[in-house]
């Protein structure tokens, strides 16, 4: 069979061919949301080079106390499993950088979200940001919908509810918001951008 090793060569990836997609480095410390990312990040090259050799092309990337984390805890908690799996690496990793009351933490913030006085984009942005955290509680199109639709101000959640868009969050252009907002009594504020 010659199919075998022309597969095994189209995944065969070398630390060149990784390297020149410019992974991120990750340093430790920092954001919870900056670990979240940077594993996605990593995870996303991976799933684009169908790099097989997961942990290793992924450790190199950590540096400074992320890599003397990783020394440590490769040391003393896998020391008798060789090869260790991408997801024992990517559980080890989130319970010290993305430990699980951060993520609930995240979750609640979700959970408590309402547009008040953001802007439609920034409240966007903001539910499009938390609702990562939540992917097991809306798990319909249709529970994501209603879930955003009622946090929205209220003149501007009943004409959305008379409108009712098939895709609101997706298909909602900037544009839209001033069809559906009120013009604003005195002088627009500068508003906090989140992201």
């Amino acid at each position: 069979n010659t199919s075998a090793p022309v597969r095994e060569k189209a995944t065969t990836v070398t630390y060149l061919q990784f390297m020149a997609m410019q992974p991120p480095i990750f340093l430790g410390g920092g954001s919870h949301d900056k670990a979240k990312d940077w594993i996605e990040e990593v995870e996303r090259i991976f799933g684009l080079l169908k790099v097989p050799d997961k942990v290793n092309y992924g450790s190199y990337l950590l540096k400074g106390d992320a890599k003397n984390w990783w020394q440590s805890t490769s040391e003393i908690w896998f020391a008798d499993q060789v090869p260790i799996s991408w997801k024992q690496f990517r559980d080890s990793f989130f319970s010290t950088y993305f430990p699980v009351y951060a993520r609930d933490k995240k979750m609640q913030k979700f959970l408590d979200l309402q547009q008040n006085q953001m802007s439609l984009e920034e409240y966007i942005a903001r539910y499009r940001h938390l609702e990562v955290y939540c992917p097991h509680l809306y798990t319909t199109d249709e529970a994501r919908e209603d879930k955003f639709v009622r946090r929205l101000r209220d003149g501007l959640r009943s004409k959305v509810l008379t409108s009712r868009p098939r895709d609101f969050i997706k298909d909602c252009p900037l544009k839209k918001e001033r069809e559906l907002k009120k013009p604003e009594v005195g002088p627009s504020s500068a508003r906090q951008m989140y992201g």
